[in-house]
Parts: structure tokens; C-alpha cells; sequence
């Protein structure tokens, strides 16, 4: 997937979620660059395998741990 439908994604995604969302926290105020990380991250992992990496390298980790740790929160729940 090229950058820029990448990011086009993503801003399409950030965009409905802000709109829509009824617990938005973002309605009075600007959201942090934290939240914003969290979100973006989220939306990684929502995504397929591939943006594991992506998300790991925010998360300043490598791909296989995050895997390993969002499969085991997955399964204990």
C-alpha cells in the first residue's frame, strides 16, 4: 500500500472517528499528540498483519514482541 493512500486512510479514519464517535474526548478540545499516537497505533492494529510493524516501531519495540504480547491479550480475555 503506497504512503500516501496510507495516510489518506488513516486521516479518513481519524476524521469519521472525531465525527461519529458518541465517547468522543476530543469534542471541547484538540487532541494531545499521546492520544493521537494511541489512536493511529490502534487503528495499526486493526488493519492487517503488516501494520504490526508500523505500530511496533512507534511503540519503539520489535514487530514479533508486540505480536506475540496483542495474541496473548487476545486469548486471556
Amino acid at each position: 500500500m503506497p504512503a500516501s493512500s496510507k495516510k489518506d486512510l488513516l486521516n479518513n479514519y481519524l476524521l469519521r472517528y472525531l465525527r461519529h464517535s458518541q465517547e468522543n474526548p476530543y469534542r471541547h478540545r484538540l487532541p494531545t499528540l499521546a492520544e493521537l499516537k494511541r489512536d493511529y497505533v490502534r487503528f495499526c492494529l486493526t488493519l492487517t498483519e503488516d501494520n504490526y510493524t508500523e505500530a511496533a516501531r512507534l511503540l519503539k519495540m520489535k514487530p514479533e514482541e508486540l505480536k506475540k504480547i496483542t495474541r496473548a491479550r487476545l486469548f486471556s480475555a
